[in-house]
């Protein structure tokens, strides 16, 4: 229809990913164009996007370590370090999948927001 609003969903069921790095408020590089009989749009930016956060960029991916020496089938701890690329609120739950790792019982931490080394 001319000059009425049109909406569509893209559905989860063709695995449609969103970027690692997520996607960033208004991020200009989503953009729309149409090839249409009645007139071409050349590629526009969509004037809005709603933003989604991620733990990634290309200078710092989520490192996961040991700070001490340790070995397979032993106690340890460790220390996850992200850089979050959106706010975290109090209350909000950040999940680490650990495959194959082991614990007497679930474990459910609070870290420590510590300062960045750059």
């Amino acid at each position: 229809p001319v000059e009425e609003a049109v909406s569509w969903t893209v559905s989860e069921l063709i695995e449609l990913r969103l970027p690692i790095t997520g996607v960033r408020f208004n991020q200009e590089s989503i953009r729309i164009s149409t090839d249409a009989v009645a007139g071409n749009v050349v590629s526009t930016p969509v004037a809005t996007t709603q933003p989604v956060g991620s733990f990634t960029d290309f200078e710092s991916a989520p490192y996961l370590s040991f700070p001490q020496p340790t070995r397979a089938n032993f106690s340890t701890a460790i220390l996850l370090t992200i850089k979050p690329k959106m706010k975290i609120s109090i209350g909000e739950t950040i999940t680490l999948t650990l495959p194959g790792f082991v614990a007497e019982m679930e474990s459910r931490t609070t870290g420590s927001v510590l300062p960045s080394n750059g």
